[in-house]
């Protein structure tokens, strides 16, 4: 996770292939597995670069999956690289709320550590942003009101 932390590697861990073998940790059967390469794939989404390669090869299904049924540290990360892949990409909010990300997104919002809750927040946000049909989803998971 820190290699992946420092913004001068992140381009070379995208560039040498590193998102794919971390999109198959996430389904790993070991926790601490799915909590390390959710971690890394949150610090690579804070690249703005990165998030269309990661959208690409295909984490966003694993990271909506780790909100439902991961650890609380994996779920806090896996919201956290969801908040940063929604924002500023109607493509990949689009791509989120498909995956159903948002009930997982809405429980995390109630039940969540702190951080959890401000990575869920904030994804919801992002979700939120532009999007009438995103809206009224979120307003039926209880997150308005």
């Amino acid at each position: 996770q820190s290699l992946a932390a420092r913004e001068d590697y992140i381009p070379l861990i995208v560039k040498a292939g590193g998102i794919a073998p971390l999109i198959g940790l996430l389904q790993a059967e070991s926790l601490v597995a799915q909590e390390c390469a959710a971690g890394v794939l949150c610090n690579l989404t804070h690249e703005v670069k990165s998030r269309p390669e990661i959208v690409k090869a295909g984490a966003i299904a694993p990271l909506v999956a780790l909100l439902r049924s991961g650890s609380a540290p994996a779920q806090e990360k896996a919201a956290g690289a969801l908040r940063s892949l929604s924002a500023g990409s109607a493509q990949h909010a689009v791509a989120i709320v498909k995956e159903t990300g948002v009930p997982p997104l809405a429980n995390l919002l109630r039940t969540g550590s702190e951080d959890a809750r401000t990575h869920a927040a904030a994804a919801l946000l992002n979700l939120s942003q532009g999007h009438a049909k995103h809206n009224d989803i979120i307003t039926k998971e209880g997150c308005v009101g």
